[in-house]
C-alpha cells in the first residue's frame, strides 16, 4: 500500500526528531515571545489550545516578564513583578489540572511546577493552556491600545470572574494580543526556539485572515512536528541580540536546537558577512552543547509593478552581501541544517539574482501568508531536523 505524504512526513520526522536521553523540554507547540506591555490592567486570564509534541504527564509552564519590540529590540523590564496561576485542560471541555502559581520578579523569567496531573496528555492531542497573571502585563501581538477583549473568564478552580484578554481557540490562533507560555516537560523529543526577525514571526502576514494558526515559514514548518518557542523580534539583528540577550540565553536550556536567522537588518545596516559570521559564532556561543539551524536570506527588492511580475524587480544594493551570508551558512560547519526558504517563495533569474514569486509581498521584504507559506512548503519534503 502507498503511503501517502502525511505518512511519509511523519516517518521522516521518527527519523530525526528523538534524543537518546531524556530533558527538561518544550512539550508542545505555540510558544511566543511577547511584544508589548498593556498599562491599562494589572490582572487578566489568558487561554491558548497547543497540540501536545509527547505524553505529557507532569508539566511545567515557562513565562517570561519581559518583552521586546521594533522600536526596542532590547529585553526590556514592564515595570514589575508578575504572579503566574496555570491550569491545563484536557480534554478540551472536561477537566481542569495544575492551579499552582509562580512569581516572576521584573524583566526575568518563572518556571511553573504543576506537578503530576492526574491524566497523561497524549502526544498528538489538543489540550489548552489557562494563565492567570495579576501584576505587569506583557502580551503578544499589540496592534493599537487594545488588550482585553469583550467580558471575562471563569476562572477554572474558582469560577471567580477574570478580566479576558483577547484569546483564541486553535485553529485560529493568530499572532493577536494574547500571551503564550511555553509548556515543559520531561521528553526526548527534539525541541526548537527560534532566534530571528520579522521573518521569523512573519511581518507582513499580520491582520491577514488566518490560515491555520501560524505565522511566518518557521511556525508553518515545525508547526505541529515538534515543541517549539518563537522568540523573534520585528527589528531584531545580530549585533542588537548580542547587546541584549540575556534572558533569551537563560532558557536555552528547555531546547534541544537553537535557530538563528537573524543577519537581514544587519545586512541592511550595511555590516559585511564576514561581520555576520563573526556575530553568529558569538551568539552560538550563548548556548553551548546544542544544535544548531538557521535559513537562508529572504530576497529584498524593489518593484514598478508593486511586484506582480519578477521581470519589474530589481534586488537592492547589498543583496550580494545577503547571498554571501547565506552561501557562507549553507557550506559551513556550523549549522546541522540551513533551511532554504528561496527554494519555495523566490525566482532564480537567468541574470543570477534571485527575486520574489510573482503576488507574494507587498513591500519587497515580507512575504504575505501565500508566500511565507510557500518558503514553508519548499522545504517540507526534507526530514524535519538533518
Amino acid at each position: 500500500m502507498e503511503a501517502n505524504f502525511e505518512q511519509i512526513l511523519a516517518a521522516l520526522d521518527a527519523s530525526d526528531g528523538y534524543l537518546p536521553a531524556s530533558y527538561l523540554g518544550a512539550v508542545s507547540n505555540l510558544g511566543r515571545a511577547a511584544d508589548s506591555l498593556a498599562t491599562d490592567h494589572t490582572v487578566s486570564m489568558a487561554v491558548t489550545t497547543r497540540i501536545a509534541q509527547d505524553d505529557i504527564s507532569a508539566a511545567q509552564v515557562l513565562h517570561h516578564n519581559w518583552y521586546s519590540n521594533a522600536s526596542n529590540t532590547s529585553e526590556r523590564l514592564p515595570g514589575g513583578a508578575c504572579t503566574y496561576t496555570d491550569w491545563l485542560e484536557y480534554p478540551i471541555g472536561v477537566a481542569y489540572y495544575g492551579g499552582a502559581s509562580v512569581t516572576a520578579p521584573n524583566g526575568e523569567k518563572a518556571v511553573n511546577d504543576l506537578g503530576m496531573l492526574g491524566v497523561t496528555i497524549p502526544a498528538g492531542a489538543k489540550f489548552r493552556v489557562w494563565t492567570k497573571r495579576v501584576g505587569a502585563q506583557v502580551f503578544t501581538g499589540g496592534r493599537g491600545s487594545w488588550h482585553l477583549g469583550a467580558g471575562y473568564l471563569a476562572n477554572p478552580a474558582s469560577g471567580e470572574q477574570v478580566p479576558r484578554l483577547n484569546h483564541v481557540f486553535y485553529p485560529g490562533a493568530a499572532w493577536v494580543n494574547t500571551y503564550w507560555p511555553t509548556v515543559l516537560g520531561q521528553t526526548q523529543r527534539r525541541s526548537v526556539l527560534f532566534i530571528d526577525d520579522s521573518h521569523g514571526m512573519g511581518e507582513g502576514e499580520r491582520g491577514e485572515p488566518d490560515l491555520g494558526g501560524f505565522y511566518g515559514m518557521l511556525e508553518r514548518y515545525f508547526s505541529d512536528r515538534c515543541g517549539w518557542t518563537n522568540m523573534s523580534t520585528r527589528g531584531m539583528s545580530l549585533q542588537s541580540f548580542i547587546s541584549s540577550h540575556s534572558q533569551r540565553q537563560l532558557i536555552g536550556q528547555y531546547y534541544s536546537d537553537i535557530y538563528i536567522g537573524l543577519g537581514g537588518n544587519d545586512v541592511s545596516a550595511g555590516r559585511t558577512s564576514g561581520q555576520m559570521l563573526a556575530d553568529l559564532d558569538t551568539i552560538i556561543g550563548y548556548y553551548p552543547g546544542k544544535s544548531y539551524l538557521s535559513g537562508t536570506e529572504l530576497p529584498k527588492t524593489t518593484s514598478t509593478d508593486s511586484w506582480a511580475t519578477t521581470a519589474n524587480q530589481t534586488p537592492i544594493s547589498q543583496e550580494g552581501v545577503s547571498r554571501d551570508f547565506s552561501r557562507a551558512k549553507m557550506y559551513g560547519t556550523r549549522f546541522k541544517r540551513v533551511y532554504d526558504w528561496t527554494k519555495g517563495a523566490s525566482c532564480f533569474r537567468t541574470d543570477g539574482t534571485i527575486v520574489h514569486k510573482p503576488g507574494i509581498t507587498a513591500d519587497g521584504n515580507h512575504l504575505t501568508a501565500d508566500g511565507y507559506a510557500m518558503a514553508a512548503a519548499g522545504e517540507r519534503q526534507s526530514p524535519l531536523f538533518y
